[in-house]
């Protein structure tokens, strides 16, 4: 098995956060943590870049001996959030009602969607049109 050599704990250390906080902000479990520390594990481009984002570190710091996760601020844009979903696709929305529908889901128009946070709501939504 390959170990994937990696400072993600040694960055988590220094931002002063917990695993569990880390896992549920970017809608992974806590052992999705665990695997990546022990380097079982390689997280996606995408997710190492929203880890980095939130230790506040850069991803060559997580990854240092990787060169596919050097930092590049080419394609850097606004988080996605359900509020800029609904802008973009043109719904037209009042804030308070839509955020007090989302509440039933722990989610707000603030909310930065992730592919996982997605899904969660997706399968809540099963069967309703």
């Amino acid at each position: 098995m390959i170990k994937h050599t990696n400072n993600i704990k040694d960055m988590i250390d220094k931002s002063g956060l917990k695993q569990t906080h880390i896992a549920d902000s970017l809608g992974f479990h806590p052992a999705d943590i665990s695997h990546w520390i022990s380097g079982r594990r390689l997280m996606r481009k995408s997710v190492c870049r929203d880890m980095a984002e939130l230790l506040n570190c850069r991803m060559c710091d997580l990854y240092p001996n990787l060169s596919i996760y050097k930092d590049s601020n080419k394609h850097k844009h606004s988080p996605l959030t359900i509020g800029n979903l609904l802008d973009c696709i043109g719904v037209k929305y009042v804030p308070g009602m839509v955020n007090s529908i989302l509440g039933d889901f722990n989610l707000s128009t603030d909310t930065i969607i992730t592919d996982r946070k997605f899904l969660k709501l997706r399968t809540k939504m099963k069967g309703v049109e």
